[in-house]
């Protein structure tokens, strides 16, 4: 039998865990793609008034502060020569593009007359004439990658929360239900409901386990109906040598003549109904109820029914052959 219930709970765990690292990937690319385009078009006018108020120190400072960019984001300050002005280390794409960019910069002041110009990076002044040139990148990856971030932690740690949050209430409803309702059948079999059943389908262990359970309950239903029958044949049992001994006794009132026939007969009659009320004590004891073979003279409870029937249907003066 597949471990149906085991996997229902491993893939719970698996998906949520995927999920959540989808998502959070998704987040720091969405938030990377989406803060690239504002660093182009907006960092070159506020980087040339930190520049122009604080010079290349206060400049310096400005840029390698991670608490000013957005997530993942920074903006690199290049020379001419090809040196950042914090002397971080330059991602080698970003090397290539600067020197694409300051070419084009060259050749852009060459032309420009007989071109037409094309956009360019932000480009920044210092007070000594220096060119220095804006170019924005990824990076240090931080020691939790986005998670390093207080907006983007909180983000994902919230939609972590609601992702596990609807995965477990789902799991934890799908193992609860059918446990609440095999729990329930329990009560009513307990209060004498042997109709109540699971109804349960289902695979897994706790179907399975719904399933043995309704099992339990018909074999305990077909004992019920069994005990009630053999209750009512063991009255039948008791009910007739009673009435025998009754028909005896008015025998022995009209005819006394037959006195020690009847006698025998209420003797008789005794001894089968002491003989039944040992068998019965004797089921009560048993500790477990099983099928046992006998041979039996069949002529003879023949014989026993046929003058059982005869002494009844003399009292009403039948004879029976």
């Amino acid at each position: 039998m597949m471990r149906t219930l085991f996997w229902k709970l491993f893939g719970a765990f698996w998906l949520t865990t995927i999920v959540i690292l989808a998502v959070a990937i998704f987040m720091s690319f969405r938030l990377a793609d989406s803060s690239s385009d504002l660093l182009e078009t907006l960092e070159g006018v506020s980087l040339q008034e930190i520049l122009q108020a604080e010079g290349v120190d206060g400049l310096r400072k400005y840029v390698t502060n991670v608490a000013n960019f957005p997530p993942g984001r920074t903006v690199y300050i290049i020379n001419r020569d090809g040196e950042e002005i914090a002397r971080r280390k330059l991602p080698r794409q970003l090397e290539r593009r600067a020197q694409r960019a300051w070419t084009g910069i060259d050749r852009g002041r060459r032309d420009r007359p007989r071109r037409r110009p094309r956009p360019q990076l932000p480009l920044l002044e210092t007070d000594n004439g220096e060119t220095l040139l804006a170019i924005p990148g990824p990076a240090k990856p931080p020691l939790f990658g986005v998670l390093s971030f207080a907006n983007v932690r909180w983000l994902v740690l919230g939609m972590a929360g609601a992702i596990s949050l609807l995965v477990f209430w789902w799991l934890s409803r799908s193992l609860a239900r059918p446990v609440t309702r095999i729990s329930v059948t329990a009560r009513r079999l307990a209060k004498g409901d042997m109709s109540a059943r699971v109804g349960l389908a289902g695979n897994d262990e706790i179907g399975q386990l719904a399933k043995q359970f309704d099992n339990m309950a018909d074999e305990l239903e077909s004992q019920s109906k069994n005990r009630r029958e053999l209750f009512r044949n063991i009255a039948h049992e008791l009910r007739a040598p009673l009435t025998r001994m009754q028909i005896a006794t008015d025998l022995l009132e009209r005819k006394p003549e037959t006195s020690d026939e009847q006698v025998e007969r209420v003797r008789y009659e005794i001894g089968r109904v002491e003989n039944l009320t040992r068998q019965v004590l004797s089921l009560a004891r048993a500790e477990e109820l099983g099928s046992s073979e006998e041979q039996t003279a069949l002529a003879s409870v023949i014989e026993q029914i046929v003058n059982d029937a005869r002494f009844e249907a003399e009292a009403k003066q039948v004879k029976v052959n």
